[in-house]
């Protein structure tokens, strides 16, 4: 749901490109390990590059705009790298110089304050995170926006909404 919108005049051009920046990051996360880097296409929005048996699927790199205190633009990129060994996937975000201004860890130990009904059947529950491996369904919750409740599922940073309105607007939700 978008809640508002802002009209963009320009993004300011950054002086790094998407294998310099999966070049930083790879020395940020994986200090002891050397990659030769070979682009392996585009996926969705993205630049794939095949990096090895060291990562559980390709490193995708997307650019990005960041915005700025001064309500600005930047260009920046978003870094997903995914290492098979130790099943650690981090999204990093680099702005448009080379600087790493967050590195998020997206591992399979995450997990969830959420209601596991909605926020009228039973107060949050701390709920491990993915979906166990033998379900073939992602797990399902509820988020409120505006009094307004909907289902979602997925424990992405990105969750799919799955039902809008079905469910009767209840008072807020509290944590």
């Amino acid at each position: 749901m978008i809640d508002r919108l802002a009209n963009v005049s320009s993004v300011a051009p950054g002086r790094i490109d998407a294998r310099t920046a999966l070049d930083i990051v790879s020395k940020h996360l994986y200090p002891n390990a050397s990659f030769t880097y070979r682009s392996a296409g585009t996926q969705g929005k993205g630049v794939v590059f095949d990096g090895g048996a060291f990562f559980h699927s390709r490193p995708q790199v997307t650019q990005v705009a960041l915005p700025l205190s001064d309500g600005s633009l930047a260009s920046g990129w978003r870094v997903e790298t995914w290492a098979a060994q130790t099943n650690q996937l981090h999204y990093t975000i680099v702005d448009g110089e080379g600087q790493i201004l967050e590195v998020e860890s997206r591992t399979a130990n995450d997990s969830y304050n959420v209601f596991v009904v909605d926020p009228d059947k039973g107060a949050q529950q701390v709920v491990a995170g993915p979906a166990p491996a033998m379900s073939n369904h992602p797990p399902v919750g509820s988020m409120r926006v505006r009094s307004r409740l909907f289902r979602l599922a997925g424990t992405t940073p990105n969750p799919i909404l799955i039902r809008q309105g079905e469910i009767a607007p209840t008072k807020a939700a509290r944590s």
